[in-house]
């Protein structure tokens, strides 16, 4: 069973809300353009917490589970609005991945489905204080999980594609966005035709693609940026 679970330390304030919080991402337009598919539900159900301490700090945990799904739930986001990007479903066939954010309200959390129009499968996997968020779906929920992956941005109520430009994808096609700065500027990787990965920084507004190399490694995921620009991630080298 997997768990959305949430940390913070104990004696703070509730995470603030903006005033229009009925709508995602932090106020933008939920309607525009028409193409997506965010809309409302009821507030988590079951939460759970818990209490520890770390360091000099004292924190307390809490578990946020999707009603639609308590037994698989991956939270992989949160910014400084206090809202939080995940989904739900183990991808498994008949399990497909259900994408949502969760925006915290004096209530507890409302859940704000957000899945690409037309998907079978989404994954919402970062979002920056902007309101941005990013990830991937699928058209596909087989038996043996290997699915075609897409790259999106989601930006002013609209969901885009974002797939690096190269002719040597995986077969499946995979191409995940993992996360976005306040700058605009999403990370993520593409697998090539030998199953390795290539990392890679892309920007929203000018379209553009940058790659994430290291030397000597044989496959590297960009999985994270910062507003100062710097990428963390993961590489394997040529021995594996």
């Amino acid at each position: 069973m997997g768990a959305g679970l949430m940390a913070g330390l104990t004696g703070c304030q509730p995470v603030s809300v903006a005033a229009n919080s009925g709508q995602p991402h932090g106020g933008q337009s939920a309607t525009s353009g028409g193409r997506q598919t965010t809309s409302s539900a009821t507030s988590s159900s079951g939460t759970t917490s818990s209490t520890t301490s770390l360091g000099n700090g004292r924190y307390s945990f809490t578990t946020l589970d999707n009603p639609a799904d308590p037994t698989f739930n991956q939270l992989l986001g949160f910014n400084n609005g206090g809202i939080i990007a995940g989904y739900f479903g183990s991808g498994a066939a008949g399990h497909p991945n259900k994408g949502y954010v969760l925006v915290r309200t004096r209530a507890g959390f409302k859940i704000m489905k957000e899945n690409f129009p037309g998907s079978t499968q989404t994954q919402v996997t970062g979002l920056n204080d902007r309101g941005v968020t990013v990830g991937f779906w699928s058209d596909m929920n087989t038996a043996n999980q290997q699915n075609d992956n897409f790259g999106f941005y989601w930006l002013n109520g609209r969901f885009h594609d974002v797939n690096f430009p190269t002719r040597d994808n995986s077969a499946p096609p995979v191409n995940q966005l993992l996360g976005v700065n306040d700058q605009d500027v999403a990370v993520g990787f593409y697998n090539d035709a030998k199953g390795n990965s290539h990392g890679y920084t892309f920007g929203i507004h000018g379209g553009w693609f940058h790659r994430v190399t290291i030397n000597g490694a044989s496959s590297v995921t960009a999985a994270a940026i910062n507003n100062s620009d710097d990428v963390a991630g993961f590489f394997t080298n040529a021995e594996g």
